[in-house]
C-alpha cells in the first residue's frame, strides 16, 4: 500500500481505537466494508457488522453481506424489521430516511446496551455532507460516530484503500434501499416494493449490473430505468432493448423512460 494511502488508514484505525466500540452499522456497500475492515485489524474477532434485513433490501443482499464480512473476518449480527408496519414510513414524507434510521439505529443500541457496548460507526463520508441526506439527523441525536468522516475520507479516497485492501466492494456502485424508488409523497406499500425489486432482478437478468428502476406515478404505470455509464451500449442494441421493454410492459408498465444522465 502507498505510503500516503497507509498514513490515511492508520488515522482512520486510531479514531476506531480511540472510540473503543467494535461494531459497525454495515450495508455491504463499499464505506461500510471499509470501515469494518478497519474495525476488524483494529479489535480482531471481536468486531461486528450490524446488518437491518428488511424488504427494502435487494434480493441475495444478505447473502452477500454474509460473504463480504465473513472473507474478513469478525461476525454478523442481523436484524429483522418491518418498515411497512411504521405509518410514518408509508407515507413517504422528504425525511423518510430520518424515520427509518433512528428506528433502526435505535434498535442497534438497545442491542449493544445489553451487550457491554455504548455505541457503534455509521459508515458515512465527507461527500455524504453536501448531500440532501435526512438520515444524518438521526446520527447526530443518536450520538453515533463516523470515523471516515473524522479522518478525511471523502468517496474516491475510500475506494482507492479499498481497492489497495483486496475488498471486492471497492468498485461496487452506491446502493440505496428499495424505498428510494418510490418518489416523496407516493404511498410506499409491499406491492410497489416488490415490483421494484423485480424490475431490477429483471434488468439484472438481462445483463445490466448497478441498475435501478424508478416509479413515476401512484398506479407504477410509468417507470424509469438508471443504468451505468459502461451499460449504454449495450442498450443501443435493439434487440436488447427490445426485451427490457417487453419484460417491463408484461409487469404492467404502460411509459418506459431510459434516464439519459445514467446512475
Amino acid at each position: 500500500m502507498p505510503h500516503t494511502t497507509l498514513a490515511q488508514y492508520d488515522v482512520l484505525k486510531e479514531k476506531i481505537a480511540g472510540y473503543g466500540y467494535y461494531s459497525v452499522a454495515y450495508s455491504g456497500g463499499v464505506d461500510s466494508s471499509l470501515l469494518f475492515k478497519a474495525t476488524f485489524d483494529v479489535f480482531g474477532d471481536k468486531a461486528t457488522a450490524l446488518l437491518a434485513d428488511s424488504v427494502l433490501l435487494s434480493p441475495n443482499e444478505v447473502d452477500r453481506a454474509s460473504t463480504q464480512v465473513a472473507s474478513i473476518g469478525g461476525r454478523l449480527q442481523i436484524f429483522h424489521y418491518d418498515p411497512l408496519a411504521w405509518p410514518e414510513f408509508l407515507t413517504n414524507p422528504t425525511d423518510r430516511c430520518y424515520h427509518c434510521k433512528k428506528k433502526i439505529y435505535s434498535k442497534f443500541l438497545e442491542f449493544l446496551r445489553t451487550n457491554s457496548q455504548n455505541s457503534f460507526y455509521d459508515g458515512s463520508n465527507l461527500n455524504d455532507l453536501h448531500d440532501d441526506r435526512p438520515g444524518r439527523r438521526a446520527l447526530v441525536e443518536l450520538d453515533i460516530p463516523t470515523p471516515l468522516i473524522e479522518a478525511g475520507f471523502d468517496k474516491a479516497t475510500i475506494r482507492r484503500v479499498a481497492r489497495e485492501l483486496d475488498l471486492p466492494t471497492w468498485n461496487k456502485p452506491s446502493s440505496s434501499c428499495l424505498a428510494t424508488r418510490i418518489p416523496h409523497g407516493l404511498k410506499i406499500d409491499h406491492r410497489k416494493i416488490s415490483l421494484v425489486a423485480s424490475c431490477e432482478q429483471t434488468l439484472l437478468g438481462l445483463g445490466f449490473h448497478g441498475c435501478r428502476t424508478r416509479l413515476l406515478d401512484d398506479e407504477a404505470r410509468a417507470v424509469s430505468i438508471e443504468i451505468t455509464e459502461e451499460a449504454f451500449t449495450t442498450f443501443t442494441d435493439t434487440k436488447i432493448r427490445n426485451k427490457v421493454v417487453a419484460a417491463l410492459r408484461n409487469k404492467g408498465f404502460k411509459q418506459i423512460f431510459l434516464n439519459l444522465a445514467g446512475r
